[in-house]
């Protein structure tokens, strides 16, 4: 997630040279410092002394999150904006691991925020102007940023949201390989398909019409649609209910990893 908020930032012009990148792998900053000049440390042992920053921002896999946090505490001196995009964490595992009085944004953004058209949902504690302005600056700069009314909520965005583009390119390709298996050619059910979803998810997005009426706008009773709805709202399980379980899954996941 870190390496698709960089490439949404040079998309925005937001200017990387007070960007410090902090990663063992090479490979990933290899790439990012040829395309956009950053600096870059393979550990925080490793910056120079003294170092200080206005914003630290962690986008770990949450299961090495407890060996990194500490060995950033040298850091926290001058009280920089804490900034996590991990899943599940929250701020009271920060305080655990950093120290109790922290300025915390927690966001939650998904991938599409590499070109600009994310989903980003935060939320801060204590929320000030300062939380705000780096909000703003870092997650609405590359899509849409929505403020949670509690952490909690983190869960259900998570699933929904965070996950939410991983089912949609799970369903592409389900459709893409049912268009090959009935005779068209790799390429043109690709294209098909996607600018499907594409134009399916603008109209949507600008229609006043919710999702059952938009829904009803393409289907006609006796009609190749309906016929395809019926399949997939009678069967057992039907749509819905795969759906529901795994959303449930994600939710429960996303809790065990915060260790609730």
């Amino acid at each position: 997630m870190g390496r698709a908020l960089v490439e949404g930032w040079t998309q925005k012009n937001i200017p990387l040279t007070s960007l410090t990148v902090i990663t063992p792998n090479k490979a990933t900053v290899s790439h990012l410092h040829q395309r956009f000049d950053l600096t870059w440390f393979d550990s925080p042992e490793a910056l120079p002394e003294p170092s200080s920053f206005d914003v630290l921002l962690f986008a770990v896999k949450p299961q090495i999150l407890p060996a990194v946090l500490p060995r950033y505490r040298h850091l926290l001196n001058n009280n920089p904006l804490v900034v996590s995009v991990v899943a599940g964490k929250t701020k009271a595992f920060f305080q655990t691991f950093l120290h109790n009085d922290l300025d915390f944004l927690r966001a939650m953004p998904n991938l599409p925020v590499a070109f600009c058209q994310g989903t980003i949902s935060a939320w801060a504690s204590p929320k000030t102007e300062r939380t705000q302005r780096v909000a703003d600056l870092l997650f609405d700069s590359v899509g849409s940023l929505s403020w949670l009314p509690q952490e909690d909520d983190f869960h259900i965005a998570t699933a929904v949201s965070g996950c939410g583009p991983a089912y949609l390119f799970l369903l592409t390709d389900i459709l893409e390989n049912e268009a090959e298996k009935h005779g068209l050619s790799p390429d043109l059910a690709r294209k098909l398909i996607r600018q499907t979803f594409l134009g399916a998810a603008n109209l949507s997005y600008m229609s006043e019409k919710t999702s059952p009426e938009l829904t009803n706008s393409v289907a006609s009773q006796g009609g190749v649609t309906q016929a395809a709805l019926d399949q997939l709202t009678h069967s057992d399980p039907s749509l819905k209910d795969v759906f529901h379980k795994a959303v449930t899954h994600a939710i429960h996941q996303s809790k065990a990893l915060g260790g609730v």
